[in-house]
């Protein structure tokens, strides 16, 4: 089977649930616009054999999925695609998009691509391009639920609402343990960063949604204290501990009580 237009071909299929499309020819396909838009119901689909070479509009083309968990795109060529506009707006149970693979550099528009993926947890773009001309307004709006972004300087420099959402929390360097608390901070990555939504237990001590605490710089131990409150919310949620480079532990006796006296530092401490 082949087609030779994408666009509005299963829009708004309200009682589509499944759709394997693994053998669908596509190698004449210009345009995947609102492909499956709106298919309320879809949970399945399989578009590994597309071929997407001669595609130049993806706008919609995943958008309004709500039942849809998740989409295998790692075959997709889109170095001649110049429309990402709202390609996944609305879908919102998509838990995880690896799109590394994504060449944009021919990109007019990335309006609204993610906006409202709500259960969206972990996004890798960072093979994305994102040019001074192009549209980039609502690219994570309404993302609520990220925890971990592959990205890099390209799309932190575009993306002002990536900044300004990632600004609402703490992040981490997944490799270097480097933290970025402001929004100058982002805006000076350079080069390609996976970033790791955190909470900071003490200083030093950040926990992030997979349940792995990072220790970082000069880590403070107050768990033995009475009123350490942090650690006692959080330490069954812990499944996971690294310590990154120059990262180094002290107790503390910020926390204690006057009355109090604080427990012997120990001879050595290995991190």
């Amino acid at each position: 089977a082949s087609i030779d237009n994408g666009i509005k071909l299963f829009f708004r299929g309200r009682n589509l649930i499944s759709a394997d499309l693994s053998h669908l020819d596509t190698s004449d396909v210009e345009s995947f616009d609102r492909m499956f838009c709106s298919c309320a119901k879809l949970t399945t689909v399989d578009l590994s054999g597309f071929d997407t070479s001669n595609v130049t509009n993806m706008h919609s083309m995943i958008a309004g999925c709500g039942s849809l968990t998740s989409v295998d795109l790692s075959g997709f060529d889109t170095s001649n695609v110049t429309e990402f506009s709202n390609m996944f707006a609305d879908s919102s149970s998509l838990t995880e998009l690896d799109l590394s693979n994504f060449t944009t550099s021919n990109a007019t528009s990335f309006k609204n691509m993610f906006k409202n993926c709500s259960s969206l947890e972990v996004l890798d773009i960072n093979g994305f391009e994102i040019s001074e001309a192009a549209k980039v307004l609502d690219f994570v709006t309404g993302c609520t639920a990220l925890s971990e972004i592959s990205t890099n300087d390209s799309v932190l420099g575009r993306a002002a609402d990536m900044i300004y959402s990632l600004t609402n929390w703490g992040w981490v360097n997944k490799m270097t343990g480097e933290r970025y608390p402001t929004s100058a901070a982002l805006q000076a990555i350079t080069g390609k960063v996976t970033l790791v939504k955190i909470t900071q237990l003490y200083p030093g001590w950040y926990l992030d949604a997979a349940g792995c605490l990072h220790l970082t710089g000069a880590v403070k131990n107050n768990s033995d204290d009475s009123d350490a409150t942090q650690w006692k919310n959080f330490k069954d949620q812990i499944k996971s501990v690294v310590a990154y480079p120059g990262a180094s532990i002290s107790n503390s006796a910020s926390h204690k009580h006057t009355t109090r006296t604080p427990p012997p530092s120990p001879a050595r401490v290995y991190v």
